[in-house]
């Protein structure tokens, strides 16, 4: 006898009845009704950074929610953090969990980065699910000395565009960059957008 074969029509969550009449002949003994009673939800998955304490603060903790990275609106994930102090060939390992847990981590060997020289750093890493092994990661560190205060966009000057970004940052409580800090304090404020509007209005800070 060959198998019995249920097609699915479409997508979606069934409730599958199956019956067997042991006194019907062979073509009618087994039914197999399937009955659809709701549609399928993507599942949302969550993506943290786990690695080395010093650079994220807990070691290799892939629980740890404040390392859980910024899903965008391309689908890329991204987690930023600013003013890292790295010493001559410090070096740092990571992987990317999903959902807190290690059933499924990336890459499947650890990502590892190390500091050429001593100093402040800004580190941005991506993560992009759908993308192959060997492109799902990117790791960016850059000197803080190499931004311009007051350049929060990155476009290479610094203009209103810069100040939105600033007001947007604030607004959303995403990370701030260093070149925010446009009032020289330490965090960034609505006393950073005034430095800032101050700067182009009269040129200096």
């Amino acid at each position: 006898m060959n198998n019995w074969v249920a097609n699915v029509a479409e997508e979606g969550i069934y409730t599958i009845e199956i019956t067997f009449d042991p006194e019907a002949n062979d073509e009618d003994r087994i039914t197999c009704t399937l009955t659809k009673t709701g549609d399928v939800t993507p599942v949302e998955h969550v993506y943290t950074v786990a690695g080395t304490e010093n650079l994220f603060g807990s070691y290799w903790d892939a629980t740890d929610e404040a390392n859980n990275m910024v899903k965008g609106e391309d689908g890329i994930y991204t987690w930023t953090k600013n003013g890292v102090e790295f010493a001559a060939e410090e070096v740092v390992e990571f992987k990317v969990v999903q959902d807190h847990a290690w059933t499924y981590a990336w890459p499947s060997n650890n990502w590892w980065y190390q500091a050429t020289e001593a100093g402040t750093y800004n580190v941005v890493i991506t993560f992009d699910p759908a993308a192959d092994d060997m492109n799902k990661i990117t790791f960016n560190a850059t000197p803080a000395s190499a931004y311009e205060m007051g350049d929060v966009d990155h476009s290479g000057d610094i203009s209103i565009g810069d100040v939105t970004a600033l007001i947007d940052m604030l607004l959303t409580g995403g990370e701030v960059p260093a070149e925010a800090n446009c009032d020289g304090q330490e965090g960034a404020s609505i006393g950073d957008v005034t430095a800032l509007i101050d700067y182009l209005l009269n040129g200096q800070w």
